[in-house]
């Protein structure tokens, strides 16, 4: 077991819970319980998922673009605009129709509502980098 990413959970376990060692392993009743919690710890402490080129340039595009009104609402705006962020995760878009690049992509071309069509500040290639994005899922925190 030498070198493996389990061995610093036995030394772990015998420092902070004083276990005794018997040859190389660790010997209790509540090491059987405590090695499995040690490691969903270790588990659930990885770092985010990177983004993809394209779907950093979705967030940026989101940020400098969208942000204003569907996070901040610095605008101001009575209504505020849905979040957008998990928009892919459900089945429907806050405005009903089905979730889908293609749905997305005509509202960022026409607008909807109160919100503005993008057709013209916006290219195919950063309407797709926002759309990628989005499907990333990333919440700001």
């Amino acid at each position: 077991m030498a070198g493996s990413v389990v061995e610093p959970v036995f030394l772990l376990a015998h420092d902070v819970f004083d276990l005794p060692m018997i040859g190389n392993s660790i010997y209790s009743p509540r090491f059987t319980l405590v090695i499995p919690l040690v490691l969903l710890v270790m588990a659930g402490c990885r770092g985010k998922a990177a983004l993809t080129p394209q779907q950093a340039e979705g967030q940026r595009v989101y940020d400098v673009g969208c942000a204003h009104c569907h996070e901040e609402n610095d605008l101001r705006l009575k209504k505020v605009p849905p979040d957008l962020h998990g928009v892919f995760d459900k089945a429907r878009l806050p405005g009903g129709e089905a979730a889908t690049d293609a749905n997305v992509e005509q509202v960022l071309m026409k607008g909807k509502g109160m919100m503005p069509s993008f057709a013209y500040q916006m290219s195919r290639e950063q309407m797709a980098a926002v759309i990628a994005y989005l499907h990333a899922g990333i919440r700001k925190e």
